[in-house]
């Protein structure tokens, strides 16, 4: 049986048969494409699937110049071949961008999972920043009222230094409630009760002298 490959052994100038010829021309010329699209495949670090269709269209496309039956089936088998190495690599192809796209999207749910986290730690501690202040405004309205408390024991001549502190913790105290963000009314309505009281004892004060 002569086939394509052992037709490719004889020079083509040397061949007896013009029609033989003919057909080795076109083996030759199937053969250097072929070592073409490997050099391209080697250089490009794999072979694109699309490739072994090609082939197999390739492949069928010399079955017109086979006279030969054997080399027809050989042919034919070959193309089958290609079509099969075909269908496979598209399923692999497809395996692994279905194992991507899962991992995707499970990098993303622990990512989405992670920035949840960060989110709830922040609302506590802006919460936990919104209870420290309200606990500092208080602590400086009962210091205020302890000053005045004081400078009333003291008398008019030490209670001067008393009614200053309290003027300032007066001062510090409006200043925090004034800062952003703003206090709930309602959580707070006892110190808003209590500056209103230090407020109207330092105006007291300040009246009698």
């Amino acid at each position: 049986m002569l086939t394509c490959a052992a037709r490719l052994d004889t020079p083509i100038g040397d061949a007896s048969d013009p029609g033989d010829a003919g057909r080795t021309n076109v083996c030759d010329k199937f053969l250097l494409a072929k070592k073409e699209r490997v050099c391209d495949g080697r250089s490009s670090g794999r072979r694109l699937p699309s490739k072994y269709r090609e082939l197999s269209s390739t492949w069928r496309g010399l079955l017109p110049a086979m006279k030969s039956q054997d080399s027809r089936g050989d042919l034919q088998r070959l193309a089958a071949d290609y079509d099969r190495l075909a269908k496979f690599s598209d399923a692999r192809r497809r395996l692994i961008e279905e194992h991507k796209r899962r991992a995707m999207l499970k990098t993303f749910a622990s990512h989405r999972a992670e920035m949840e986290t960060l989110f709830e730690e922040f609302d506590r501690s802006v919460a936990d920043a919104v209870r420290i202040r309200r606990d500092f405004i208080r602590i400086e309205l009962e210091l205020g009222c302890t000053f005045l408390d004081s400078a009333k024991a003291r008398g008019p001549l030490g209670s001067q230094g008393c009614i200053r502190s309290a003027v300032k913790a007066l001062r510090t105290a409006n200043r925090f409630l004034a800062m952003l963000p703003r206090l709930n009314d309602a959580a707070v309505a006892d110190i808003y009760q209590r500056r209103d009281e230090l407020q109207q004892r330092l105006r007291d004060i300040f009246a009698e002298h």
